[in-house]
């Protein structure tokens, strides 16, 4: 059954009433039987809070920047409006650029915008155009088209007001200034999560083969499009094996055999667009060589340096997928990882190693010097 919240009263009843009907109103029990309750009607609602923030169709301030990240969003943060303003000028008293960057102005509301750029525009005679930018964020600075800019110090010969004509390169003027935002509200961010948690972007975008084969049984999937001509999508399917207690990712990778590829093959041609042709296969696995001396050199030491190689390859593979690249500097960094090593020598490789299309690096044939 639901919980529901006591409220501050009720708190404070239950207190009183565990004392017993012989308190003095003005005893100390009788004061902490009121304070006390306070605090915990505090934690009670601090708790409330929290529960709100588990699931995102509540979850608000920080957390809601949580949840939406992990779904590739992101709050809309305010932005300044812009657009061209033209003004009249007396052809003989002034001198191009009649109005300066950096010269401010003001419209009717009180909003003040700069000038950022001087348009050299032909506009007819007697006329000047030049850019201006908002000083403030938000979307009130989105003036409509011949709405009035006043300049806030008069220049000679420019006659004040001039009028928003929007943007004459792209539109026929006069049409508003645009760019202007106001920061984006929990309410709306919270909405667009939703919106991406309920409708899920898939339809052959990249990603959708890898989210189908996980669907259909795979534990990793790399997907590969045109790989094998126009139309067509090729899935690589990879386990893990032998898990080590305590390394993350704790094992080895492996391709799958035929009877994990079948089910999710039929998983991809009954969800997969009609258009595209996919074809799931197993993972093929390279092996390289390596040469390396390590001080100390004993059992323990070569065991720890065997496992972070492990591990290295695991997250390299698992990252890149098929056709894996692992620079030297990534297997010096994991030979370095092993606990008890204080120095190491490597001599093999001495150049990037690169899996072939459809194989990924997955293991190393040591040789201690």
């Amino acid at each position: 059954m639901p919980f529901r919240r006591p409220s501050l009263i009720d708190l404070i009843r239950r207190a009183r009433a565990e004392l017993g009907p012989q308190v003095l109103r003005r005893s100390v029990e009788a004061v902490l039987a009121r304070v006390l309750p306070g605090a915990v009607h505090g934690l009670h609602g601090h708790i409330a809070w929290f529960g709100r923030q588990v699931l995102p169709d509540k979850v608000s301030g920080i957390q809601l920047v949580r949840w939406a990240r992990m779904f590739s969003k992101t709050r809309i943060e305010a932005s300044e409006s812009s657009g061209i303003a033209l003004f009249a000028v007396d052809e003989g008293t002034v001198a191009d650029p009649a109005i300066p960057i950096g010269h401010r102005a003001r419209d009717d509301r009180g909003y003040t915008y700069v000038v950022t750029e001087y348009q050299p525009v032909d506009y007819g005679a007697g006329f000047r155009t030049v850019t201006f930018e908002a000083e403030a964020t938000g979307a009130a600075q989105n003036l409509d088209g011949e709405e009035p800019i006043h300049l806030l110090t008069p220049l000679t010969g420019v006659t004040s007001p001039g009028a928003a004509f929007g943007d004459l390169f792209t539109e026929i003027p006069p049409f508003k200034w645009t760019g202007g935002a106001d920061r984006e509200e929990d309410r709306e961010l919270r909405t667009r999560l939703l919106d991406r948690m309920a409708q899920e972007a898939l339809g052959g975008a990249p990603g959708h083969y890898v989210t189908l084969a996980l669907r259909g049984g795979a534990l990793l999937a790399w997907e590969r499009p045109e790989e094998s001509g126009d139309g067509t999508v090729a899935v690589y399917l990879a386990d893990i094996t032998g898990p080590v207690a305590g390394v993350d990712p704790g094992g080895a990778l492996a391709g799958v055999i035929t009877s994990q590829v079948a089910p999710i093959q039929a998983y991809l041609d009954e969800h997969a667009p009609i258009t595209v042709d996919v074809t799931a296969s197993s993972v093929a696995t390279a092996n390289r060589s390596l040469s390396v001396a390590i001080t100390p050199d004993n059992a323990d030491v070569r065991e720890q340096v065997e496992l972070e190689l492990r591990a290295m390859f695991v997250r390299e593979a698992i990252a890149q997928g098929p056709g894996n690249t692992i620079p030297v500097s990534r297997i010096q960094e994991a030979i370095s990882l092993a606990e008890g090593l204080e120095s190491h020598v490597l001599s093999i490789p001495s150049s990037a190693w690169t899996a072939a299309a459809g194989t990924v690096l997955a293991s190393a044939t040591i040789t201690w010097l």
